[in-house]
């Protein structure tokens, strides 16, 4: 059996980007591949990589996030990567910083932080519910959008120089 063509481009790029490296790759119990890799993208980078792709489903289950083809069943995966987003919130500016503060002192949690998203500056804040602030006056030079796309997210902000984003789930 070979590997599904229809993930083996993303297997090939998750092989040699950073250097996440093949860990098995054991025939799944229902006849499909089930490939695991050592690292991989953060669940916010995988779901941005794959949302074009037809027939992919980003996954995340406990410890795990990959990747399925719905055609086929084969399954790439990695461990999820624990990110406290510390340092990433340090490189916010001060608008956006202002408005992960207020979401989390009215008790959101941020899901995940990704540093480079869109530029090797830009940080991504995701929250795991719906915002529970509303601001009448943004912070300068931040614009928010309702994007409600399940693929994304619900809403964002974004700084328009920076283009660091704070988003949030449904």
């Amino acid at each position: 059996m070979g590997t599904c063509t229809h993930l083996q481009a993303h297997a090939d790029w998750l092989r040699r980007d950073g250097g996440w490296a093949v860990r098995t790759v054991p025939g799944g119990a229902a006849g499909y591949e089930d490939i695991r890799f050592n690292e991989g993208p953060s669940v916010a980078q995988a779901r941005a990589w794959w949302k074009a792709a037809p027939g992919v489903e980003v996954w995340q289950e406990g410890a795990e996030v990959g990747v399925r083809c719905m055609r086929c069943g084969t399954v790439l995966r990695w461990p999820r990567r624990e990110e406290s987003g510390g340092e990433e919130l340090e490189r916010l500016d001060a608008g956006l910083r202002r408005i992960v503060d207020a979401e989390i002192a009215a008790g959101n949690v941020v899901e995940e932080c990704v540093l480079g998203w869109g530029n090797p500056r830009a940080v991504l804040v995701l929250f795991r519910h719906p915002f529970r602030t509303r601001w009448q006056e943004l912070p300068d030079g931040v614009r928010h959008r309702e994007v409600n796309d399940p693929h994304w997210w619900k809403e964002e902000y974004v700084h328009e120089e920076t283009l660091g984003c704070v988003a949030c789930r449904f």
